[in-house]
């Protein structure tokens, strides 16, 4: 119950919060090693900041990213099992910031196609990454016609 009233508030806040401050306040959740508040900050910013003017610095937040800091609570597994298996993803760690960063790259080909584009040509995101966000427009209704790279 705690933790949704946190999101209920944080989310009426981001709402109505100045951008400049919005991102200042996000700095400190992209910089921690923890997956799902790393993620948090990447969501956030996809949500509040696709836009003409915030845009190159939502991109050059994301392409700072280090994922090899980020530390995840599920066991990555190499081969898909039989049947789900609690507490483990199959992906490279942190599973959950990648899709998020992901998500983000294919909402904003949706909205800035060029812009992004250019930025995934020049970033130096993993190339699983890139992956999962070609994947991600390819599914999308918004970005299945769109050239992902």
């Amino acid at each position: 119950m705690k933790s949704t009233f946190r999101i209920l508030f944080y989310a009426k806040w981001m709402a109505r919060a100045d951008k400049a401050a919005l991102l200042a306040f996000l700095e400190r959740w992209f910089d921690s090693e923890c997956e799902f508040e790393v993620r948090f900050a990447v969501v956030v910013a996809m949500c509040y900041f696709l836009n003409e003017e915030w845009l190159d610095k939502v991109f050059e937040r994301i392409n700072r990213l280090n994922f090899d800091r980020i530390k995840s609570k599920y066991k990555t597994i190499k081969v898909k099992p039989k049947e789900a298996q609690q507490g483990t993803v199959q992906g490279a760690e942190p599973y959950y910031v990648r899709m998020g960063v992901a998500w983000l790259l294919a909402t904003a080909l949706a909205k800035f196609p060029d812009q992004t584009r250019a930025f995934v040509r020049s970033s130096n995101l993993p190339a699983d990454v890139v992956k999962l966000y070609v994947r991600k427009a390819r599914e999308s209704f918004r970005t299945r016609t769109v050239e992902a790279v």
